[in-house]
């Protein structure tokens, strides 16, 4: 077994970094007891990684084995060496306890680590095939040589990256796309790999990146993206507008498709679209636009294959840029907004979804209502679900009738939130009060036909 450690060490002389990686394989159902190695400090042997390899054969229960990756910085290898030496020498003496058989005993294997022992998520996850896949890399430190033998391999295989590299204390984090063949393949890459992960949140990179890095993201999102139809399914957004430029928006949003609830207004607080460089609210609708025709953004980017669009966007505007709405005209705007986008020249010739993300806590009169009350706001979109029409009075936009003119009666379907929860403000007690009062609420509507989702 000593043996077996010294070979380990031998293979990896020639890594760019200070150090060795040396994986330890348990006999089946054995423990590595190396837990004590999870906290130790830098400049100290301590664990990479660790998990279980289930057995085989699936018709058995035997257990799996313990494969655990140790990092042994160069000028400590005779840390383990030392153990293993005392283990042996105690044995050969013939002594009744021997020093460091809990850990030594339960050793079946001592070998160099590979690009797999540095995988630290579930085993499941792990990309075992041979197509491109988005991997975290945790590279051993922040220094040039990491970078430049990390850049190297970059440039080797021509691999996208997310830019610049994320910075810690005792280590730097980037993300590229890869596969295991193009690791495995490299001889001095595992010299600068301390773990590999799957991506858990993209977008955290990408918003750290700088315009012209999100671009290469965005163009090879692009570059694999085929628009739906013009004729296809549509969800309309209704919020505060959508910034129909966006590179990855523009070609499932026409222009006439971006419209207002009050188009009629005077001033720049009811236009179409948000003002420009749009944060925070105004910025609300077009991140749901995204989150409508994407889905989960991040499956997009990881994704090496192609991805079709099965619908296209509308938006009309139901929030002013500045200010509020008065809680009396929730509903005539809403109304209004259906009307807007159906009588537009997008017409009701394709099968339309209204998404909403947009709650309040208001009655008509401004007072706050009691969870699961009904109001004006609710009772218009119960109506406009069910398929009634929208009429005028007056001219006076705000001001709308709903009637059951069979000639105009088109059922509508609503995607709503049902708001935000504050953990803070209600206990687990009143979250499953409310929870209640909503299902009663919709069951109560799914009798008399009026279908609210």
């Amino acid at each position: 077994m000593t043996g077996e450690y010294e070979n380990a060490i031998k293979q990896q002389q020639n890594h760019a970094d200070s150090g060795y990686r040396i994986t330890f394989l348990s006999f089946p159902g054995e423990e590595l007891p190396l837990s004590s190695l999870e906290k130790n400090s830098d400049g100290e042997p301590h664990l990479l990684s660790s998990y279980e390899e289930k057995n085989a054969d699936s018709d058995t229960h035997l257990p799996g084995t313990t494969r655990a990756t140790i990092y042994v910085p160069k000028k400590r290898k005779g840390y383990i060496e030392k153990k293993l030496q005392r283990y042996t020498q105690d044995a050969a003496d013939g002594k009744n306890k021997l020093r460091n058989s809990q850990l030594v005993e339960r050793i079946s294997a001592i070998r160099p680590a590979t690009v797999r022992d540095l995988w630290t998520d579930a085993t499941e996850k792990f990309p075992a095939d041979d197509k491109e896949h988005w991997w975290e890399v945790w590279l051993v430190d922040s220094t040039k040589t990491t970078f430049t033998c990390f850049q190297n391999f970059v440039e080797k295989y021509h691999l996208q990256t997310s830019g610049p590299y994320l910075g810690f204390s005792n280590c730097s984090v980037i993300l590229v796309k890869a596969t295991i063949n193009q690791f495995e393949e490299d001889n001095n890459l595992l010299g600068v790999l301390a773990e590999l992960r799957s991506p858990q949140d993209t977008a955290k990179f990408i918003e750290n990146l700088t315009p012209v890095d999100q671009k290469c993201w965005v163009d090879d999102v692009l570059s694999r993206t085929t628009p739906a139809g013009k004729n296809s399914p549509t969800v309309c957004i209704l919020d505060g507008g959508i910034q129909r430029e966006h590179p990855l928006l523009v070609a499932s949003l026409s222009k006439d498709a971006v419209l207002s609830a009050r188009p009629g207004l005077p001033g720049q607080n009811w236009l179409p679209y948000p003002p420009p460089l749009a944060v925070r609210e105004n910025a609300h609708g077009t991140e749901m636009a995204g989150l409508a025709l994407y889905g989960d953004l991040d499956r997009a980017v990881q994704s090496n294959g192609p991805i079709k669009l099965n619908h296209r966007l509308e938006s009309v505007r139901i929030l002013p840029r500045q200010g509020a709405n008065d809680p009396s005209h929730y509903a005539s705007i809403t109304a209004s907004a259906t009307k807007v986008i159906e009588e537009s020249s997008q017409g009701n010739t394709h099968n339309r979804t209204y998404m909403m993300a947009v709650t309040s806590d208001k009655h008509d009169d401004g007072s706050v209502y009691s969870e699961g009350q009904p109001t004006s706001w609710s009772s218009a979109i119960d109506a406009l679900s069910f398929g009634q029409s929208i009429e005028y009075q007056n001219s006076e936009e705000h001001f709308a009738i709903l009637t059951c003119n069979p000639n105009k009666k088109i059922p509508r379907l609503f995607i709503i939130s049902a708001g935000n929860i504050n953990l803070q403000n209600k206990n687990y007690t009143d979250i499953i009060h409310m929870t209640n009062l909503i299902l009663n609420q919709l069951e109560i509507r799914l009798k008399h036909g009026m279908l609210l989702l």
